[in-house]
């Protein structure tokens, strides 16, 4: 089965999607998403490709990065 239709953030939830990875490809930064197509269902992987960063305050901070690595 394939799903032709057109995404539209209206309908789109975060709490219906998950982080399936963070790849890079060609010289840019890509997340694929899983999330169910609105109009049918179905599940979709999608690649989106970062085109710009901005810095954001984060309600739950992350524990440092450095220990994670250590």
């Amino acid at each position: 089965m394939s799903c032709a239709h057109p995404l539209e953030a209206e309908y789109l939830y975060p709490s219906d999607t998950e982080v399936l990875g963070i790849e890079h490809r060609n010289g840019d930064v890509v997340v694929v998403l899983a999330l169910p197509c609105p109009e049918c269902g179905h599940d979709l992987r999608v690649n989106s490709t970062i085109t710009t960063v901005e810095e954001t305050v984060m309600g739950a901070r992350l524990e440092d990065p450095q220990d994670t690595y250590d």
